[in-house]
């Protein structure tokens, strides 16, 4: 069968229905593409069709930065292949959004159309949902809880301080350091937040860095399903059963279920002693009642679900984030070592060779600086002392988020970075290693992860350069 175009051109029925279907993707796709035109907001120049698909899989969320907010404003919109999204960086506007107008922005828009199971992950439920989850979890991360972990925190980094000083033994002109404070940071998420000895430090193999890490280095060009709902997102919003997925693999899947389930049932049906994020959702899973909350009624607990799929992404979230905090705040102080030495006085000064603690950790303000510093990306200087803190527009700077959706184990974190580095201080000077490259570039997988080694060279102080 063939189609006679006005008796000039024939042309066979398959080649008619490619070229209609191009034409309607086109058609489509400049549609999509002008909703910022049409509503007077700036627009990223972007690719046809696929928008900033390929920046985004290239570079992660970081290509977003000062050059386009000076190029395009505060607020302009981007495009995802034909999904919209706008870039706001006016602190008024981001002010309104994320408290003072809260109620009209609970949820958080979704880049993938996910099972029902992970949408009860906290960081995606929404609704009345995610009310219940963040108000069984924040207990777990009070000042007081992170007194008590503090203990578990110094086994972990103790068994660090001994796989550290036998690496700078074997490579005394440096190596990478992030494996090692990856492992580390396995350790502290398990043994704290749910009781568990995984020894990733002492287990090079061990399956939860392996399968950790192949989940985090998943990339988007793996999942067609979140190819095809960017690009015809019409289309997913249609059929949603049929562009639902789960961004994990079938084996990283089992692996977590499996560990968590375990674990899970085990203290469902013990009366455990422990006190941490686990306890406290198992404890919230034995609630039967229902309450009443503005005027719904709601289940007043965690099912089974919730609790399965929030632990594996706590365990998750904790491992990677804070392990890229603290490989980059050694990072900056190799570059900056009148900073690093600054550093080292104010610990010296104020916390000498007393046993590290929350409260002294939290007292020190120089650390809090450099921290604060690292996390905004650019190198240690004086924006963030104590006198001038005040003047800074807190939503100007959001490395946690702000608002009732921030993250609520901030203060873990905060704890786990400062103690960590500043143990290392108290035992090595730490200077740029021959194969550091500088700029470090950030990897598009991950959380403003490093994206190369952060190769760094350490000797023991009292000892020259």
């Amino acid at each position: 069968m063939a189609v006679d175009i006005l008796g000039i051109l024939t042309l066979p029925n398959w080649l008619c229905g490619v070229m209609a279907t191009l034409l309607a993707v086109c058609l489509y796709t400049w549609y999509k593409q002008r909703l910022f035109h049409r509503l007077g907001i700036p627009t990223k120049k972007t690719v046809f069709l696929l928008g900033d698909f390929v920046d985004m899989v290239r570079w992660g969320f970081s290509y977003l930065g000062m050059d386009l907010y000076k190029r395009y404003g505060k607020v302009f919109g981007i495009y995802l292949g034909n999904v919209p999204a706008l870039v706001i960086s006016d602190p008024e506007i981001i002010k309104h959004i994320m408290v003072k107008d809260f109620d009209h922005f609970t949820d958080r828009p979704p880049f993938l159309k996910l099972t029902k199971f992970w949408k009860s992950a906290v960081s995606v439920a929404g609704g009345d949902e995610w009310r219940n989850i963040r108000h069984t979890i924040s207990p777990t991360f009070t000042s007081g809880k992170m007194r008590s972990m503090t203990q578990f925190l110094q086994r972990s980094l103790d068994v660090f301080h001994d796989i550290l000083d036998k690496q700078i033994k074997a490579s005394p002109n440096g190596f990478d350091i992030d494996p090692t404070v990856r492992c580390y940071t396995m350790d502290v998420i398990c043994s704290t937040g749910f009781g568990l000895d995984v020894r990733a430090q002492t287990n090079p193999d061990n399956p939860f860095i392996k399968y950790s890490k192949r989940f985090l280095e998943t990339s988007p060009l793996g999942m067609p399903k979140f190819i095809l709902y960017i690009l015809f997102p019409d289309l997913a919003d249609m059929f949603p059963r049929l562009f639902e997925t789960s961004f994990m693999s079938k084996d990283i899947m089992d692996f977590f279920m499996t560990t968590t389930r375990s674990l899970f049932e085990d203290r469902k049906h013990s009366e455990s002693k422990h006190k941490d994020l686990l306890q406290l959702m198992v404890n919230a899973s034995n609630l039967a009642e229902t309450e009443k909350i503005s005027n719904s009624q709601r289940k007043a607990g965690l099912t089974d679900e919730e609790i399965l799929i929030n632990s594996i992404i706590f365990m998750l979230a904790g491992y990677d984030t804070t392990a890229a905090g603290i490989s980059w705040v050694l990072y900056e102080l190799a570059l900056n070592p009148e900073i690093q030495e600054k550093l080292v006085n104010a610990i010296n000064d104020e916390i000498g060779e007393s046993p590290l603690s929350y409260d002294n950790v939290f007292s020190l303000k120089y650390m809090d600086m450099v921290l604060s510093e690292t996390l905004r990306i650019h190198s240690p200087a004086t924006r963030f002392a104590p006198e001038n803190k005040d003047k800074i527009n807190e939503y100007a700077y959001l490395p946690f988020g702000v608002g009732p959706r921030n993250c609520v184990g901030m203060r873990l974190a905060q704890l786990e970075v400062k103690m960590t580095v500043i143990s290392m201080l108290r035992k090595y000077r730490i200077y740029k290693g021959s194969e550091l490259k500088v700029p470090l570039p950030r990897s598009p997988y991950g959380l403003a992860r490093p994206g190369a080694p952060v190769h760094l060279r350490f000797e023991p102080r009292g000892r020259n350069k």
